[in-house]
């Protein structure tokens, strides 16, 4: 299947969600540069301008340059700690262009992680996951994200195919992130679900004696209505994206 380039982008958009983003690791910065000045290190990882993820250093000095000495908002980790901090180049006289005064190395780093290690690593990924999970569903429920980017099993299955393509490590990390999506959606309060029968036992609990038949009947139905809606809407989504109607 070739994707349109809509199609191609949602794929992009919706992998770089699930993969953990590294940045672009600073090599060394110049005395007296605005990067030097803000506190940006050797070893540091520059993650995004204005919010937007850099991966590339292209990407990144195209920004900068275009910027022509006026402020922007910078995010960069040091120490595994997340920075931002409000940014101004430093105006090139000559070409107008701007300049932080950073050199950049793009490398990809492997680490190697005994079994106890490797448990703890996983287990803070599948935390951070988990919390990225439930942010998206408050942003869909605020409406601060649109539900036109919800995808369903077509997204999946192309989001799958990149990944394979990068490898079998990142293929498996990528379905390890889909079981925890499914582990997170089936907790929910939702009858039907497994959270709709704990919230069902909560409610007998609390009132001390069981729910008759009938209701947990109407609510299983009212569930699995929208469980199933939210299952065609989802393909909806991504069947407008493969037409390139969205």
């Amino acid at each position: 299947m070739k994707l349109s380039k809509l199609g191609e982008e949602t794929v992009k958009e919706f992998s770089e969600g699930i993969f953990p983003h590294y940045g672009l690791t600073v090599d060394s910065t110049v005395e007296g540069y605005p990067a030097a000045t803000a506190g940006i290190k050797p070893g540091d990882n520059i993650t995004s301008i204005s919010g937007e993820n850099v991966s590339e250093w292209s990407q990144l000095l195209a920004i900068v340059t275009a910027s022509q000495g006026n402020e922007f908002e910078i995010a960069w980790t040091h120490n595994y700690e997340t920075i931002t901090k409000t940014i101004k180049p430093q105006k090139n006289k000559e070409n107008a262009h701007g300049l932080l005064g950073i050199k950049f190395s793009e490398k990809k780093i492997v680490r190697k992680y005994g079994i106890a290690k490797a448990c703890v690593v996983g287990t803070h990924k599948t935390v951070i996951n988990i919390k990225r999970i439930y942010l998206t569903i408050q942003g869909f429920v605020s409406k601060k994200l649109s539900t036109k980017a919800l995808g369903g099993p077509v997204l999946i299955a192309q989001a799958s195919y990149e990944s394979a393509k990068s490898g079998i490590g990142k293929l498996m990390y990528f379905m390890a992130i889909i079981s925890i999506n499914l582990a997170v959606i089936n907790i929910l309060p939702v009858p039907v679900l497994d959270g709709g029968h704990l919230m069902f036992l909560g409610i007998e609990k609390i009132k001390g004696s069981p729910i008759s038949e009938k209701t947990m009947a109407i609510a299983n139905y009212i569930g699995m209505g929208l469980v199933l809606s939210l299952m065609v809407y989802a393909t909806k989504n991504d069947i407008m994206r493969l037409l390139h109607l969205s």
